[in-house]
Formats: C-alpha cells, structure tokens, sequence
C-alpha cells in the first residue's frame, strides 16, 4: 500500500465504511518489524499507520522506539561515523536509501514532536549531523551528485532529490529550531574538502565547481589517486591490471556535448569534428569551460558524436522510447587484460586555450608508480603523496620519522 494512500486512510478512518477499512488494515497487518536501517523504517512505519488506525497505544509506543533505535551511528547499516549512510552492505547510499532515511525520520520527528513518543536528544543530534555534516555536501546549485544517487537513475533524478532534501531540511528545522538558520542555509553554494572515508568517497567544492570521486570496484587493480588543489585535480594511475579477458579504460569524462572540443596535439590545437577518434599525443583537450592536460603528451581515445537510447536500457520499468543525443567521452584505452597501465591528468576548471598550458604548468608530478604517487604546486605551497609501501619522498620535502 501507498505512503498516501496510508495518510488518506488515517485522515479518513472514521468515515470509511467498515469494509474498506478492515480490507485496508489485512493489508498493513503483513507488514511485520525486523531488517535494519532504513528497510526496517519502512516496515515499521506501515505498523505505525495500523496502531493510529487502531487507536492503538502500546503499539504506537514500541513501533516508535524501533524507528527510533536506527538513528544511531554504527557500522552496520545506517549512518556512519564519518555521517555517509550504507545500505545493503558497506555501499554509500546518500540518494536512495539515505535520502529516504532522512525524509522519513524527519517527518516522524516533526510528527512525534511534543507527545510521549518524541525522539529524545541524543536523537536529534545524530540526524543534525547526518543532515549538516554529511547529506548537505552532495548538493551543489540544486543539483544531487549523480553518483551520490545509487541506483535510481532516471529524467530529473539530481533535481528532484535535490528538491527533496531542501524540504527535509525545512521540516527538522521544525523539530531543531535551535539550528533553524543553518538548516536554512544548508544547501547554500559553499567552498571546502570533505572525504567520506567509510565510503571512499571525497567531495571538493570551490566557488566555481564540484567534483567528487568515488570508488566502488575490486574487478581492476592499480595505484590510483587523486590530488585536490584550490582550482586543479591531479589525477594518477600506475600499475592498472586485472586477469579477466576484458577491455580496461579510464574515463577522463562522460557527458552531454555541450559546445566544441578543442584538441591540442604536438602543440598544434584545432576544433575537432564530430566522430569517434584516436590520438596518440595529445596535450590537452577543452570542453564545456573543462580543461585536461596530459603531462608528456598522452595516447587517447575522445568520442563527440550522436547516440541512440532509452531510458528503459537504465531501468526496465522506464519509457522505451529511443532518444538521440550528442555526447562527449574521453578516455584512455589500456588494452584488454592489462598488466602495468598508467595514467596521468590535470583537471582544470575554467580553461581557455589562452590559458590552460599556464595553468597547468603551476603543478609538477613527481612520481606515478604503484609503490609512489606524489604531486606539488610549483610555488611549493602544497604538495601531496600516497605511499603503498614503507618510503620518502625528498622532492617534495617529506620524509617520516623514524623510530
């Protein structure tokens, strides 16, 4: 049964003829307590709606406490200390699971507010945090990260959790009124670096631009960083291979075509034309205000052509009506089955082909191998190193201490 249809009968209850109500009530008896996280809200809500249809005291008073019991912080399913949200094992699931999470607590918070079965302190605080130092960061100018939104990927998916959230936040700052203005001012553009370190997520906002990565995947090994700078990423990969027969790349970017490609190979640039291509020594590309630059030229593949689809190929249940738009890819092709692919890339926001070679010289890659990946800013006011074996790394004027 619905969530509204659940409300309406709620509203209604002392209308409803007597048949409808107790068909509607066999229906809401399946619903039994158990599973964890947001799966066991779910259920419980639906006993929830049965106890209020059935002036049913005690039961509103357990089933009250059982949603209660999962805003905690744990490792399991649920929130997790580092304030992401896991669902389904250890998955970060801020769009989905998370999103529905919040929504609902919220609402039985606001709900609950002032009565015997309000959430007590402790409570409150952990969906504040949830809400403030977690969910908040995936939003930027109205719009979700697509890969913060799990599986439900379909038309208006990042607007409309989006939307959703900013309602979430109204609605708690009902129930936390001592925060009202932050929860107001939560999905405001602004600057920082987060890393969900539970679900191997980082976030990095400037005033210009978002981006976050996220990793999910044990099918390919390698040395893979990233390296977040005011207004670069530098990105690294070395040692990338994996024993099953099948084709490995690296996406450098996937989108809309939005406007020309420009391509520098050689130091020559030039517009390019629509197609598939190859390049094997390419400088740097530029598309929708985006800059890559390949240190030592690089071997790339760029794709900005016309393709056929449907929303139906994403999730079945969607409409099968074929679409054709124009998209752009760029990426390295490691071969199949690899055994020592590399990679490595300046991203740079608010590139001209005026500019974007001086942009780029502003940084230095020091070392890209699977033992080693460091980085630095010319100027030497920041620098940054992964080590994947005990090491130093003097070039950068980092070495740990002994002892």
């Amino acid at each position: 049964m619905s969530k509204s249809s659940l409300k309406k009968m709620e509203m209604l209850k002392n209308n409803l003829p007597d048949q409808e109500l107790s068909d509607g009530l066999k229906i809401l008896n399946r619903a039994k307590m158990g599973l964890t996280g947001q799966n066991k809200v779910w259920l419980a809500q639906n006993v929830i709606y049965t106890s209020l249809l059935t002036n049913n005291y005690i039961s509103i008073e357990l089933t009250s406490k059982s949603i209660s019991e999962e805003i905690m912080i744990t490792e399991r399913e649920g929130i997790q200390p580092d304030f992401s949200f896991h669902q389904h094992g250890p998955q970060q699931q801020f769009g989905n699971y998370g999103l529905a999470f919040a929504t609902d607590m919220c609402n039985w918070a606001n709900f609950f507010a002032g009565t015997p079965f309000s959430f007590d302190q402790p409570k409150i605080e952990n969906l504040r945090n949830y809400l403030l130092n977690g969910l908040k960061w995936v939003v930027w100018k109205d719009i979700f990260d697509i890969s913060a939104c799990g599986r439900q990927l379909f038309p208006n998916t990042q607007t409309e959790k989006a939307r959703m959230l900013a309602g979430v936040y109204k609605t708690f700052s009902k129930v936390d009124t001592l925060l009202k203005t932050q929860y107001g001012a939560a999905l405001d553009n602004f600057e920082g670096n987060i890393h969900f370190w539970r679900s191997d997520m980082t976030i990095h906002r400037r005033t210009g631009f978002y981006s976050s990565v996220r990793m999910a995947s044990n099918r390919v090994v390698g040395a893979e960083s990233w390296f977040f700078f005011d207004d670069a990423i530098i990105c690294l990969g070395a040692g990338i291979k994996t024993n099953q027969n099948k084709i490995v790349a690296t996406t450098v970017n996937q989108s809309f075509l939005k406007g020309e490609v420009l391509i520098s190979q050689n130091g020559k640039s030039s517009v390019l034309n629509m197609g598939m291509h190859k390049f094997q020594k390419v400088n740097w590309v530029i598309h929708d205000n985006w800059g890559y630059s390949f240190p030592g030229m690089a071997k790339l593949n760029i794709e900005n052509e016309t393709r056929t689809g449907a929303w139906s190929y994403v999730m079945g249940p969607m409409s099968d009506k074929l679409i054709n738009t124009t998209i752009f890819q760029l990426w390295f092709d490691h071969g199949t089955r690899p055994q020592n692919g590399s990679y490595s890339y300046i991203v740079l926001p608010g590139a001209s082909p005026d500019n974007i070679e001086k942009l780029a010289a502003e940084f230095e890659i020091i070392s890209n191998t699977e033992e080693q990946q460091s980085v630095k800013s010319k100027n030497g006011a920041i620098s940054g190193i992964v080590f994947y074996q005990k090491g130093s790394d003097n070039d950068i004027g980092y070495a740990p201490k002994r002892g």
